[in-house]
């Protein structure tokens, strides 16, 4: 065995049932990669929920966020709501192609995140009457392919 005194200090040898072994300098370096994949906790922002929270907590959302032209007309009741990252997206379906209806209602800073979540559940959708910075937005997407 080897001789403790010889040994940095921060390297000193953890002694289990009888085994010399060097203590790791970092968790990841305790962890085999399967390890890590199992221990992975998901963002809730890719847990998206559709049409749970009800009119009155979109519209404390539209009346904190929907600061745009079109924002009123999302709160139409016949409309399916997807709720993800502190907002919602207003869209339907019609001939095999999901429409959205206007900006995101939802902190500026979480559009992206947003369109991108409603996205990889509806890959074929139309958004109509948004803004250039959303427009933007989805065009950094390129080509579907969710």
């Amino acid at each position: 065995m080897t001789d403790p005194q010889a040994i940095e200090p921060d390297q000193q040898p953890l002694v289990l049932a009888q085994t010399s072994i060097r203590e790791p300098r970092t968790l990841s370096d305790q962890l085999s990669s399967e390890s890590r994949r199992l221990l992975t906790i998901p963002r809730l922002e890719l847990l998206p929920l559709i049409s749970t929270a009800g009119p009155a907590k979109r519209f404390e959302l539209f009346r904190r966020y929907g600061n745009f032209t079109m924002a009123y007309s999302t709160l139409q009741p016949e409309l399916k709501y997807f709720e993800s990252h502190g907002g919602y997206l207003a869209y339907d379906n019609y001939w095999g192609t999901t429409f959205v209806l206007a900006d995101p209602v939802a902190p500026v800073e979480n559009h992206a995140a947003l369109i991108e979540a409603f996205l990889r559940q509806f890959p074929r959708t139309c958004f109509c009457q948004i803004s250039k910075p959303v427009a933007a937005i989805l065009a950094r997407f390129g080509p579907l392919r969710f």
